[in-house]
């Protein structure tokens, strides 16, 4: 047995309690892993493609240094590359591992440092807004953007031309609140905004309103499996709640890149709120029944879309009553998501009653947690139904 072979084997060890079939889910969502990062499909990963990749998804630089380092000492020496078995050896290793604690130790104790009752997530702080600060900030955007080339914001110039009306001030305001009013990267994220919005819509639909008879027009399917919903309630910093459920996630019946619209939607719909684009979002998590279910692609989708595109601030992500392969689950996540990201999420375990009091202690009372978990919160299954209210609103 190679080495490589012999460090699948003890993964799969490391996991005995787990029955047959999620063992083999577990390699399974491993080797869909891979692929994503094997984009030649050469049954390889090169030291060079894995730090573009890592780069592209937002990874600082110590990380992906790091990460190449590793890959010289587990993969092939010479050729500084990784086969399969040498990648799950990767993702298994102390050396990722220890990387990972580091990064969290770094992350707690600059969340501890500067924290109040208000910032339990240890968010940068938001400036008080006044009128003037407004109309300074929208000042300082479009400066910024006017200075960046016309070849890197076709994206924006044609939503202007095509769209005017949904990128007035208000749309502009929404991206300086995510990035606290620093308007060099509020530009940056409205331009990567936009290219993405046209990736993800084609060049049609993505001038056209985030509404059921716009933009979403195709996507009812996806809407309709409530995969992310907002619920309505907010916590007492004034951060939207949402609900993300992955046991609905079923891709045999819609097209990926159409459940990543619906998120889309959802998002923009919470966002509404002044206060939710302000302070951000928490998002409750439901987990998925069993590891095969997980769409990894389409995962990495919605995480690039969340720290790069969406104008949205990300409080935290509470995963709530995490299934038994919730540690491929971690894994996984901290590949693909960056540091930042990473550290927004929480496991929360234990009984109803021990997860409502958890939740409680970050200002998530019970009116505002589903009845599944043990809250007291009703809102529709139907995210269609919800979303048809908001209709003629232009998002």
């Amino acid at each position: 047995m190679t080495r490589g072979s012999a460090a699948a084997a003890a993964t799969v060890k490391d996991v005995s309690a787990m029955p047959i079939r999620e063992k083999e889910e577990m390699m399974d969502a491993y080797k869909e892993l891979f692929d994503t990062f094997d984009q030649e499909n050469e049954g390889k990963i090169s030291a060079d493609q894995f730090r573009d990749c890592l780069h592209s998804q937002g990874s600082r630089r110590r990380r992906r240094e790091s990460v190449v380092s590793m890959i010289e000492t587990v993969g092939s020496f010479s050729e500084k590359e990784l086969n399969f078995e040498d990648f799950v050896e990767l993702i298994n290793s102390e050396y990722l591992k220890v990387l990972f604690q580091g990064e969290n130790q770094d992350e707690v104790e600059q969340r501890l440092s500067g924290c109040d009752g208000f910032n339990i997530y240890g968010q940068t702080h938001t400036p008080k807004e006044t009128e003037e600060s407004r109309i300074l900030g929208l000042e300082q955007i479009k400066y910024q953007l006017g200075l960046i080339n016309e070849k890197k914001k076709v994206g924006w110039t044609c939503a202007l031309n095509r769209c005017p009306g949904l990128v007035g001030d208000s749309h502009l305001i929404m991206f300086l609140r995510t990035e606290v009013f620093h308007a060099e990267r509020a530009a940056k994220r409205l331009i990567s905004y936009w290219d993405k919005r046209i990736q993800l819509f084609g060049d049609k639909k993505a001038f056209l309103p985030l509404t059921l008879g716009g933009a979403l027009i195709d996507d009812h399917v996806a809407l309709s499996i409530g995969f992310l919903q907002p619920t309505g309630k907010f916590d007492p910093a004034g951060r939207a709640i949402l609900l993300m459920d992955f046991s609905v996630e079923d891709k045999t019946k819609y097209e990926p890149n159409s459940l990543v619209r619906a998120v889309w939607y959802a998002m923009h719909v919470a966002l509404k709120d002044e206060c939710a684009q302000k302070m951000g979002v928490v998002i409750l998590v439901r987990g998925h029944k069993y590891l095969g279910q997980w769409d990894i692609r389409t995962g990495k989708e919605m995480a690039n879309n969340m720290k790069s595109g969406l104008p949205m601030r990300l409080a935290c992500f509470h995963l709530v009553h995490p299934p038994s392969f919730v540690g491929v689950l971690v894994k996984i996540g901290r590949i693909l998501l960056n540091k930042k990201l990473n550290n927004r999420i929480r496991l929360q375990r234990g009984s109803n009653e021990e997860v409502l009091e958890k939740l409680n202690s970050f200002g998530i009372s019970k009116d505002m947690v589903p009845g599944f978990w043990g809250g007291s919160l009703e809102f529709t299954d139907n995210l269609t139904e919800v979303m048809c209210f908001l209709d003629n609103v232009k998002l």
